[in-house]
């Protein structure tokens, strides 16, 4: 509440989320040292941080501007009408595109155009790469895609860097003047990572959505809902190009303790912490996401998931007696440790 900083809102510390991110282990760590001397954050490691964020602007304003070269006229024929939803999804290298299910959504795109609802899916690359193989997959895949990087603005990239710089100031003098220590040791720890490259390619999320939402002209924005920082700059990009759209998230998966941002969504500030609309998991999620939506005045739907499918020779329950435990890691090495101990004790 007393740093309005658009910024601030795409820094990873203020976006509790599940799995525990780096940022997020310092800050305990900052918190839980008695032997912190000082609260006024170090202008070093800020000015290093800064500098990173200014060879990142660098390397995406140089890509930006190949990329509206390269591909400018396709983006246009595929900007030529209005849609009435977009969809914010992501892809996983260039060979993910051509999958004929998307990951996350499923044929929801498909299904929406067979019922006479237009959609434009704006694509991102979560797991980096070359931008330029990126585009030229998803442009090629056919349908109303767009890859994101297309509509960032060439100014964007510094502009945010800027207001990254401003924030961190601000912060720095909420640190100084904190009477309370847990205040200032977030405000210190904050008045850096604002300043790293993660907060400034996750603010670029505000000109994604504004500049989707201008050209387009949608009745809905829909994009997941993990509490993921990008998704809050993502709204106030949408309220900007116009404030009459439905913001609606995606909750599509399991909710992790960690997960504050969906279970506690933060209230009576001017954030935008919480879509309008929330589709979700199921009827368990929703029940346990209704309490701390309610002062958001957010509709929850029980949705299900386009991530699951099963084979109609599957069994539908669980078979005790096959004396089997099944274990899905995901790819990330403490979680994968906490599931095989688990199962192991539960084996």
């Amino acid at each position: 509440r007393a740093c309005e900083c658009r910024t601030l809102l795409a820094t990873s510390t203020v976006n509790p989320r599940h799995p525990l991110p780096a940022s997020h282990l310092a800050l305990v760590g900052a918190a839980a040292g008695a032997a912190v001397s000082s609260t006024v954050p170090s202008w070093r490691e800020a000015i290093a941080q800064a500098l990173r964020a200014f060879l990142v602007v660098l390397h995406d304003t140089l890509w930006i501007a190949w990329l509206k070269i390269e591909f400018g006229a396709r983006v246009q024929r595929v900007a030529g009408l209005p849609a009435a939803v977009i969809m914010k999804t992501w892809g996983f290298g260039p060979e993910s595109v051509a999958a004929e299910r998307a990951f996350y959504f499923g044929m929801t795109a498909p299904l929406l155009e067979e019922r006479g609802v237009t959609c434009v899916r704006l694509c991102g690359n979560a797991r980096g790469g070359s931008p330029r193989a990126f585009a030229r997959a998803v442009l090629s895949r056919g349908g109303r895609a767009v890859p994101e990087w297309m509509l960032i603005p060439l100014w964007a990239p510094l502009a945010t860097l800027g207001a990254q710089v401003l924030t961190s100031l601000r912060l720095r003098r909420h640190a100084a003047r904190a009477a309370d220590p847990a205040l200032a040791r977030v405000a210190r720890r904050t008045a850096v990572e604002c300043l790293g490259p993660e907060t400034l390619r996750t603010a670029l999320y505000y000109h994604i959505a504004k500049q989707a939402v201008a050209r387009w002209r949608p009745r809905v924005f829909l994009a997941l809902y993990e509490g993921q920082p990008w998704e809050i700059p993502a709204r106030h990009g949408v309220r900007a190009a116009s404030p009459g759209c439905v913001t609606v998230g995606y909750q599509h998966t399991v909710i992790m303790p960690h997960s504050f941002s969906l279970l506690r969504p933060h209230a009576g500030s001017w954030e935008l912490s919480a879509p309008e609309v929330v589709l979700c998991l199921g009827e368990v999620t929703k029940a346990m996401m209704q309490p701390g939506h309610a002062p958001h005045r957010a509709r929850l739907v029980p949705f299900g998931s386009f991530r699951r499918t099963l084979a109609s020779s599957a069994p539908a329950s669980p078979r005790p007696g096959r004396r089997t435990v099944l274990v899905l890691p995901e790819g990330i090495r403490s979680e994968a440790i906490l599931l095989f101990d688990f199962a192991t004790r539960a084996a």
